[in-house]
């Protein structure tokens, strides 16, 4: 999976993004995601598909061959879309990675963190917080009366948990925003009938989690 991102001053933005909301738009195989910028007037637009290998980088200007790769990847999409991505004024270009279970710590005074630990795709617009978290939660444990190993590890031990069941939810994600087919069918029924704050309340567990301390 890759992904390009660039920014477009609101005055240029199509009227189909809200300068007060979230935007997504889903696809076989590729969903694009646009979001308000408010202090800087403008919106930053992320396109996510499947692309080719990029090697060891995480990211890159946009060369010919990226933009070649993204004008193929929504050539079916509506026009307006391949317009915008087509406007997209310097580009970046992102690989996205993810990481495998394993341990987080030495077993005695070093400990991974963020993505260093759990690095996963980010289908569920999580990826800083579930940094900010670890920082939370670690600095609580190792400030505790108890020993650093002991604390490290415990602290491995319950954000594993939360990593798992984030990590799940981004891979569904995935799924439903790049269905084909029947499943396309069955995912725009379901959101057409629900209720947005139904479907808010859902994802209370994700967004409005209060780490313990």
């Amino acid at each position: 999976m890759v992904a390009w991102r660039f920014i477009i001053p609101e005055k240029d933005a199509p009227s189909f993004l809200n300068p007060r909301n979230v935007t997504a738009f889903v696809g076989p195989r590729a969903h694009i995601v646009a979001y308000p910028l408010r202090d800087a007037g403008a919106f930053n637009v992320v396109a996510l598909s499947s692309g080719a290998n990029p090697g060891e980088t995480w990211a890159a200007d946009c060369n010919p061959t990226h933009r070649n790769e993204m004008t193929t990847q929504f050539a079916g999409w509506h026009r307006d879309i391949r317009t915008l991505l087509s406007y997209a004024p310097k580009p970046t270009w992102w690989p996205l990675f993810g990481v495998s279970d394993g341990r987080w710590t030495d077993g005695q005074d070093k400990v991974l963190i963020g993505d260093a630990a759990h690095a996963m795709t980010p289908f569920a617009a999580q990826g800083a917080a579930m940094a900010i978290e670890d920082a939370y939660e670690l600095a609580g444990v190792a400030s505790a009366n108890v020993d650093l190993a002991d604390a490290l590890a415990f602290f491995e031990r319950s954000r594993q948990a939360r990593v798992a069941r984030v990590r799940s939810r981004g891979a569904f994600n995935k799924f439903a925003y790049h269905a084909r087919g029947p499943v396309r069918v069955a995912r725009d029924m379901v959101l057409r009938l629900r209720k947005p704050e139904s479907v808010a309340a859902d994802l209370d567990w994700l967004y409005g989690y209060k780490a313990p301390g």
